[in-house]
């Protein structure tokens, strides 16, 4: 379920039996196991419980494709010619400081890389990983 937080940025709202997401005065918690924050500021992104794939290198190093985020905003849309082939997507920043945390794939112009799109790539020097 995609709602926006009070600042009017894109989240989402996770209900499965290992992850929710509940909204505060200042907007979106994340509850789970294991989750990844701003690596600047703190802020919840997403739960490690929806990683789709690890084996993913991004502007800054190691990155993982993950199914949902959350408590983040976007850049405009531009294509990329990346090293899986051309594709359209938006930086992802972190809602609360503007840290630049990966990207958003809007589109793919490979038929086998169609499973990317509306997916997102944080990368693992921009957050960390911690434990609630």
């Amino acid at each position: 379920e995609v709602d926006t937080n009070p600042d009017g940025n894109y989240g989402f709202c996770l209900t499965d039996s290992e992850t929710e997401a509940k909204e505060d005065s200042s907007g979106w918690v994340m509850v789970a196991a294991s989750i990844y924050s701003c690596s600047s500021c703190g802020n919840h992104l997403g739960a490690a419980t929806d990683i789709v794939s690890r084996k993913f290198r991004g502007k800054f190093g190691p990155a993982v494709l993950i199914d949902k985020v959350l408590n983040v905003s976007y850049g405009e849309q531009i294509d990329r010619q990346l090293a899986t082939g051309r594709h359209t997507i938006r930086t992802l920043y972190c809602g609360t400081c503007k840290n630049e945390l990966g990207w958003t794939y809007d589109y793919a112009f490979e038929p086998d890389q169609m499973y990317k799109i509306g997916k997102f790539i944080l990368e693992e020097n921009q957050c960390k990983v911690v434990s609630s």
